[in-house]
């Protein structure tokens, strides 16, 4: 009777290793060969994309790109704005790697795979009457694209959504799979939390959850001047804040950019941004806005590379169509 050991990818031959990637591998002649985010505001095509569906796939990819000296980007649903997932080396798509591994309503956690998208994430904690804390605009970004970029919610008792993460399971260049926390490697685990995927890759999220809520939403116009005199008694008016200011009803049949700023400068900064777009109105060749602004508010937190970092923070996003 023989036993069936599974090799350590650096024993494994270069040949053998393409042998076992080959199946996970996205033949060039497929579209999702060539990467484009969701802005259709950057592309590329990788020498070589893989769709990892376990761990151990994902230990080969990174054996062969040290053997091959190539680097590896990962990449979720590619929601980013701009170009960071972008390469010309080796791509590793996290859409497979989605699975619950545990669900603990008394604890008040779950465990579940990185590359899982909030959507999917969302049905799957309704099944255990629970739900996330905080959640963004959207939710078609994987859990790891929200991990490592600090994608917040709008609420100033709320840290960004990083800050719900209780621990992680991630594989290092070297090969190496280790887990991080507030209490074990701490530094790895921070730099991680809005790290933009420069640390290693994230395999698995043990998440702080709550049970299952419902919201009411109110929604009010209200003179922009007003909202500035009475801001403070506004934002903490209820657990999620957010303005939509239009700044003219001029609006125009996507470039994305969000400025995060000390929440003690947020009524200076919204007068000299209404003041700048007024002279821009005025000149028949200024810019228009395209779109209402979004105005969030997050709590402090302590992570190293979060715009939130040690202060409370309002975020202005602002939309401009090609």
């Amino acid at each position: 009777m023989s036993t069936h050991i599974t090799p350590r990818p650096g024993d494994i031959p270069l040949a053998n290793l393409y042998k076992l990637l080959q199946p996970i591998t996205i033949p060039p002649s497929s579209s999702r060969a060539k990467f484009r985010n969701w802005g259709l505001s950057f592309e590329c095509t990788p020498l070589s994309v893989f769709e990892p569906e376990n761990e151990f796939q994902c230990e080969l990819i990174l054996e062969l790109a040290r053997r091959e000296g190539k680097t590896v980007r990962a990449a979720g649903v590619g929601h980013s704005p701009n170009d960071l997932a972008c390469t010309n080396e080796f791509m590793l798509r996290t859409r497979k790697l989605n699975r619950v591994i545990e669900a603990n309503f008394e604890k008040r956690y779950v465990v579940v795979q990185a590359g899982i998208t909030l959507q999917d994430l969302h049905q799957e904690l309704a099944k255990y009457n629970l739900a996330m804390m905080n959640l963004g605009s959207i939710s078609d970004q994987s859990l790891a694209g929200i991990i490592t970029t600090a994608t917040h919610g709008s609420g100033i008792s709320f840290g960004v959504m990083s800050t719900h993460v209780l621990g992680l399971t991630m594989l290092l260049a070297d090969g190496s799979r280790v887990s991080c926390s507030r209490v074990e490697r701490p530094d790895l685990f921070k730099a991680t939390l809005c790290g933009l995927g420069c640390t290693g890759l994230i395999l698995n999220v043990q998440l702080e959850v709550e049970p299952a809520f419902r919201l009411r939403e109110v929604q009010e116009s209200l003179p922009f001047d007003v909202v500035l005199q009475r801001l403070d008694e506004f934002v903490h008016s209820s657990e999620h804040t957010r303005f939509w200011w239009f700044p003219t009803t001029d609006m125009y049949p996507q470039e994305t950019t969000e400025w995060a700023i000390p929440y003690e400068n947020t009524q200076a900064c919204l007068r000299d941004l209404r003041n700048w777009l007024k002279r821009e109105q005025k000149d028949p060749n200024g810019l228009r806005p395209h779109f209402p602004v979004e105005i969030r508010f997050s709590a402090p937190d302590d992570i190293w590379l979060s715009p939130s970092y040690g202060q409370q923070t309002c975020w202005i996003g602002i939309v401009q169509f090609k």
